[in-house]
């Protein structure tokens, strides 16, 4: 019987409705997780150092408002509660007294991927303007006194996420700058001792009878003081 024999069984519908579930879901997922703002700058495309930075900085924008929201509504809170409870707990040695005394808070500070990516737009800025500074010194020169180069070497080690190893305290900065001093004024006193001596010696020279004449015998310039 052709009726009863096996033959295809179609159901008459849509099949692939669970596997467009699960693509919504997975779409969703990396939705949640950032991935098409950390895919924006990763095209397949060949573009210059300028374009790319210019894709980082709008990347860096979109993601800004998003790891600030993590922080301030999530980590934040979650992280003072547990420094609470382990002080409470007696797990945290308690602050010196002259931090209460001046009833200082902590701070906490990150570092993840996108904390370090923001500093870094923090470290090209700074770059960018030494450029620019450095580029309008050629006309103002007294642009330059505005540069605090200690600070703007910290500040840049620390948005750039440099090994505090790497960087000199401030008493070794004072005491190299203290022995550069010092090694200038060497300097200074032996130019000046020296420029001293070349004057001494071309004014003897000039003093001394030239090659070939005989000196003026003594008293020959000196008016006579007898009688006529």
């Amino acid at each position: 019987d052709v009726e009863k024999s096996v033959k295809a069984f179609n159901p008459g519908g849509n099949m692939d409705l669970s596997m467009k579930k699960l693509d919504e879901l997975r779409a969703m997922v990396k939705q949640i997780f950032f991935e098409d703002l950390l895919m924006m700058g990763k095209a397949d495309v060949q573009m210059s150092a300028t374009e790319a930075q210019i894709r980082e900085d709008q990347t860096r924008r979109l993601l800004g408002p998003n790891v600030a929201r993590l922080h301030y509504e999530l980590l934040n809170p979650l992280n003072h509660r547990g420094f609470r409870l382990l002080i409470r707990n007696g797990q945290i040695r308690p602050p010196p007294a002259i931090v209460i005394e001046n009833n200082a808070q902590w701070k906490f500070t990150y570092a993840g991927p996108l904390m370090r990516a923001q500093k870094a737009d923090n470290a090209t800025a700074t770059e960018r303007w030494m450029g620019s500074v450095g580029g309008a010194a050629k006309v103002l020169p007294k642009i330059l006194n505005r540069v605090n180069e200690g600070n703007v070497a910290l500040k840049l080690a620390r948005d750039l996420g440099v090994d505090e190893n790497c960087v000199r305290s401030d008493a070794e900065v004072a005491a190299i700058e203290q022995q550069q001093n010092a090694h200038a004024l060497q300097m200074a006193k032996a130019q000046a001792a020296q420029a001293t001596g070349d004057a001494q010696q071309s004014l003897n020279a000039a003093q001394a009878p030239q090659q070939g004449q005989p000196a003026p015998a003594p008293g020959a310039n000196m008016m006579p003081t007898g009688g006529r």
